[in-house]
């Protein structure tokens, strides 16, 4: 199971800092996750086929067309400075 010598690396690795009670928690906390997923992978999946939905996902899916859109024709004329489709902007120090 996971410990808190495993949170600790796990937070060092992310540049996280935990106070002993939360390090106690997440560990328990993590330990129930791994549990979990064990008796997931202990499940007979045997002759199971796969996923069906009611609904034919080819209904779920639409025509990838190119659209013709403005709105950044549009954004940049309120632009008080601009060139092309870049904003000018004062140099920031």
């Amino acid at each position: 199971m996971i410990d808190k010598k495993d949170v600790d690396s796990i937070a060092k690795l992310a540049k996280l800092q935990f106070s002993d009670q939360e390090t106690e928690l997440l560990a328990k906390q993590m330990s129930q996750i791994v549990t979990y997923f064990n008796e997931l992978q202990s499940v007979n999946t045997e002759g199971l086929g796969e996923l069906s939905v009611p609904t034919p996902m080819d209904e779920l899916r639409r025509v990838d067309q190119a659209v013709t859109n403005r709105a950044v024709e549009r954004i940049i004329e309120q632009a008080p400075n601009s060139d092309g489709k870049l904003f000018k902007v004062p140099p920031v120090v």
